[in-house]
């Protein structure tokens, strides 16, 4: 099932006789390749690119600034949740010459920073939150960033909505946000 079981009732299983397992570390590269494969998107604006060709606004050439991309080599990755897979997102992130910040409770490893200045570094900043964390002041500061930056920057999510709450919010694992036009895409 993953490493997730929040969205089942434990209680009514433990009462029918139900064992419950889970598997941790089974999706985490791919989990890992979603959120690099998101940033991706975003710095290249792939999406926007897609949507202008298959809406017959692309002329060819790429003069217009709406297709041009940003470079992710060389850039500030910043990570909030370093744990399996915000580590398998900064492996990746190595592998592009990006320069990688990240926070997370335990103030651990090369990299680790404040939350503040994280979000004030980075160029693109990739969120990596079980549900619990949803609320919490990592989560809510860096939403509050991304509503207020503006300064270009990327947002982009593979953090777990709880399906208890029923989340549709930015932090689904399809959605991402672009903070330099507000705008949200689904991959």
């Amino acid at each position: 099932y993953g490493v997730g079981y929040d969205s089942i009732d434990v209680d009514a299983c433990a009462a029918r006789g139900v064992v419950l397992t889970n598997t941790p570390g089974v999706l985490t590269a791919a989990t890992a390749d979603l959120a690099f494969a998101l940033l991706l998107a975003l710095k290249r604006r792939v999406v926007v690119g897609d949507r202008a060709v298959r809406e017959g606004r692309w002329r060819g050439g790429w003069a217009d600034p709406d297709f041009l991309g940003r470079d992710v080599s060389g850039s500030t990755l910043g990570i909030v949740g370093f744990g399996r897979i915000g580590r398998a997102v900064a492996e990746r992130a190595a592998a592009f010459e990006m320069r990688v910040l990240h926070h997370s409770r335990r103030h651990d490893g090369e990299g680790w920073c404040e939350l503040d200045e994280l979000l004030a570094a980075a160029d693109a900043v990739s969120l990596h939150l079980p549900p619990p964390f949803f609320t919490t002041a990592p989560a809510s500061s860096t939403r509050r960033a991304a509503r207020s930056s503006t300064r270009k920057r990327s947002f982009a999510s593979s953090s777990r909505a709880g399906s208890r709450r029923a989340s549709t919010s930015s932090h689904s694992s399809r959605r991402c946000r672009e903070s330099c036009s507000g705008s949200q895409t689904s991959s």
